[in-house]
């Protein structure tokens, strides 16, 4: 299973549930609040295939309905360089 952490040369900050994520030293910064910021959080602590189980039992939403996004979140932030899987 593959898990995810945060990239070198990457920042986040998480403050009053809104996470701030930045490739440093020039970013862009992106600003995830509610669900990306739990999507974020979730992801960091159990492998990715996990995520969206995970999220549709916290939400109460059908996992069908959940996963595609999350899926393709969690590809968006390993494509911009944010998150690596483990051993990157």
């Amino acid at each position: 299973m593959t898990r995810l952490h945060l990239a070198p040369d990457t920042g986040a900050v998480e403050q009053d549930g809104i996470v701030y994520v930045a490739a440093l030293p020039d970013g862009p910064i992106l600003v995830l609040d509610e669900v990306p910021a739990a999507i974020w959080a979730t992801a960091q602590e159990m492998p990715a295939e996990e995520v969206a189980r995970h999220l549709a039992d916290l939400t109460g939403e059908d996992l069908s309905a959940v996963q595609p996004g999350v899926t393709a979140f969690l590809d968006d932030l390993v494509r911009r360089g944010l998150l690596v899987p483990d051993g990157q």
